[in-house]
């Protein structure tokens, strides 16, 4: 499961790995600069 960070309540990736999910990695997404979340 993929998600925008930007399409989970507003947080950014280092308050969703602290806070929203125990598991997540950040990946970045070269073509586009965005960061995306995998969540596991």
């Amino acid at each position: 499961m993929i998600q925008r960070t930007s399409d989970l309540l507003g947080y950014d990736s280092a308050e969703i790995n602290k806070i929203v999910f125990p598991c997540v990695k950040t990946i970045k997404c070269e073509l586009s600069e965005r960061h995306y979340i995998v969540i596991c």
